[in-house]
């Protein structure tokens, strides 16, 4: 088990789906249809936060079973459904332009992608603020004013 003290070096998808359980966020897991058992590609960890729509995926080669390897980078994908697709661009240019992360817009929404690298380690607190950082950004580029 992975406490929110401990410096983390790399991580399975389990450990992290642990990690996240612990935080006491309302999250709500979610699975995909699309990566079956057996599919080439790590299966992302899904999950519901607020009303984002939050995918953690890790940086890895696409027979990487991460399951079993740990992987030392992800990424996190905020998804901001459509019908908030009022952004106006010059927040997504600062929230881009403060390295929080990528802004894109996609068909199915608003894309906040933020890769995180766990090499050298960092504390397992800090890979939940990472997702808060996206999270907060994602709910800021929906606000008005």
């Amino acid at each position: 088990m992975i406490t929110t003290n401990a410096i983390v070096h790399c991580v399975r998808r389990h450990e992290l789906h642990e990690l996240l359980v612990n935080t006491g966020l309302p999250i709500t897991f979610l699975e995909s249809q699309f990566n079956a058992d057996g599919d080439l590609g790590p299966k992302a960890l899904i999950f519901l936060l607020d009303y984002l729509h939050v995918t953690i995926v890790p940086v890895a080669r696409p027979n990487h079973d991460w399951n079993i390897a740990p992987t030392d980078t992800i990424i996190i994908d905020v998804l901001i459904p459509p019908d908030e697709n009022d952004v106006q661009q010059d927040k997504a240019h600062v929230i881009e332009s403060m390295g929080v992360g990528e802004v894109e817009l996609i068909p199915s929404g608003i894309s906040v992608r933020r890769v995180v690298t766990l090499v050298g380690g960092v504390s397992a607190s800090n890979i939940i603020s990472q997702l808060r950082l996206v999270c907060l950004s994602a709910h800021k580029l929906t606000e008005e004013g």
